[in-house]
């Protein structure tokens, strides 16, 4: 689904909410391949207590979206991408 700037957009089934969360980390990423894993590591050890999610909004030509849906499987809290 494209919003009105064609952007993909994450669309939500009818009558239903995304999940809430006491706190959303929303990461811009562009070509960040590299980066995912450590970070997400990092804020599944600072967040152990929080109800967190990590939320990536990508902008890469790279396989950072395929990257970031690998680590998401291994996650212990959940990853989130919307890639532009």
């Amino acid at each position: 689904m494209k919003n009105l700037m064609g952007v993909a957009a994450v669309s939500v089934e009818s009558g239903t909410t995304p999940p809430a969360h006491e706190l959303s980390v929303v990461i811009p990423s562009f070509n960040e391949r590299d980066n995912v894993l450590p970070l997400v590591e990092q804020l599944n050890a600072a967040l152990l207590w929080i109800d967190a999610e990590i939320f990536y909004v990508d902008d890469s030509t790279d396989d950072t979206p395929e990257v970031v849906a690998a680590v998401a499987a291994e996650s212990r809290l959940p990853v989130r991408i919307l890639h532009r």
